[in-house]
């Protein structure tokens, strides 16, 4: 291995014994996912060299890649969430998703020259009785204050829905197809993804009071 790449992995805890987890790679040798969590148990897979990812100058699992990139540098309040739970990575996901079609529509509605959208890092908040929630959240705001507010959330209780803000309410919540049936085509998972952009749409541009995916 040559190159950048071999740079990159200048540091990294490489395990030449461990087998690549995705299935039916046939790699025999692997890095080691650099996520650990709040508790101090790090994360135990494997990733072969066309299967891992680079966050930040450290390699990950698509999972874990997907917390740090949408942490965007910042701390999580109470540490980074336990290995068992996907709430972070989904809500990082689908914030990810969202990014472009939120911001679109906020500024669309957006009724002086002074208003700005905010887009807020993923972020953890407590639920009284009920743990953490992760969420993704996009702000219009000008000088007198918030304007509208939009936020994707997946609570660590629940970690298989997605609930979706708009100022505050829900206007929709459902569980992704890939989640339901253990896997999904692109066609599947954008057709979720475009569901959610048109509810928070139709709500914002005041076409619809509340819109259920």
């Amino acid at each position: 291995m040559e190159g950048p790449r071999a740079l990159q992995l200048a540091n990294a805890p490489i395990r030449l014994d461990d087998h690549c987890n995705v299935e039916g790679c046939a790699e025999e040798s692997g890095i080691r996912c650099n996520y650990v969590d709040w508790r101090g148990k790090p994360c135990r897979t494997s990733w072969c060299f066309a299967h891992w990812k680079l966050v930040r100058g450290k390699p990950y699992c698509r999972r874990h890649a997907t917390v740090i990139e949408a942490l965007d540098g910042e701390s999580a309040v109470g540490g980074l969430p336990d290995l068992t739970t996907r709430a972070a990575s989904l809500a990082g996901w689908m914030g990810r998703e969202l990014e472009a079609p939120v911001r679109g529509v906020l500024q669309s509605v957006a009724a002086g020259e002074g208003a700005r959208v905010i887009s807020e890092p993923l972020r953890p908040a407590l639920i009284a009785g009920a743990g953490r929630r992760w969420q993704r959240a996009w702000t219009l705001a000008d000088d007198s204050g918030v304007l509208n507010r939009v936020s994707v959330e997946v609570e660590e209780h629940d970690d298989s829905e997605v609930i979706v803000r708009v100022d505050g309410k829900v206007i929709g919540q459902g569980i992704p197809p890939w989640i339901q049936s253990g896997g999904a085509s692109e066609p599947e998972r954008r057709e979720f993804r475009n569901a959610i952009a048109r509810s928070i749409e139709l709500v914002l541009t005041g076409r619809e009071l509340v819109r259920v995916f």
